[in-house]
């Protein structure tokens, strides 16, 4: 039996390899110069679930002490028929005292507007007699502060998911269908 020992040498040909495989580089960045890569197509991302919603407008501002002014409370159902809405209103009572409250258009009965200046909370509630409920996005109801002195404060909604002694939205049918509320920060000079 015969053994063969091969000794290869590629380091003398290490400048052409070198050479042939920028070369091989080269070829492929010219062809497809200009010409788009394939891509995978993605799917279509799934539309954002639409929610329920109550909101201030403005969200944020300045204003000064003394000089009233207004949020809307904006009501966003989602395309979703209610038969009422409750929505119950934080403010920090040593920066601002409620002075009114101004019934939206959008239920035809607003049975109650009430203020708290001591607690800091404003409530209404609005309901829709059978046959005139509501859907879509409007002003629920206004709420008109004066500032009493200057500083930051927030106001936002009493609300969690599941309660029914806070902020809530009946959906005909459905039950409490509010799942998002928003804040507002405002700077009183």
């Amino acid at each position: 039996m015969r053994t063969f020992i091969v000794n290869l040498n590629f380091s003398k040909y290490k400048p052409i390899l070198l050479g042939a495989g920028l070369l091989f580089l080269l070829i492929i960045f010219f062809a497809t110069r200009g010409k788009p890569l394939p891509q995978k197509s993605l799917p279509a991302l799934p539309a954002p679930k639409q929610v329920c919603s109550l909101t201030l407008s403005p969200e944020s501002g300045a204003f000064e002490v003394g000089k009233p002014f207004t949020l809307k409370i904006i009501l966003d159902t989602a395309d979703i028929k209610t038969s009422g809405t409750d929505a119950r209103i934080i403010f920090n009572s040593k920066i601002l005292e409620a002075k009114e409250i101004t019934a939206g258009t959008i239920y035809k009965v607003y049975p109650a507007k009430l203020i708290n200046n001591q607690k800091g909370e404003a409530v209404v509630s609005g309901i829709a007699p059978p046959g005139t409920d509501f859907s879509g996005k409007g002003t629920f109801a206004e709420i008109t502060f004066t500032p009493k002195v200057k500083g930051s404060t927030k106001v936002y909604f009493d609300f969690a998911n599941g309660s029914t002694i806070d902020s809530n939205v009946a959906g005909i049918n459905r039950g409490d269908i509010l799942e998002v509320t928003g804040e507002g920060m405002y700077v009183i000079k």
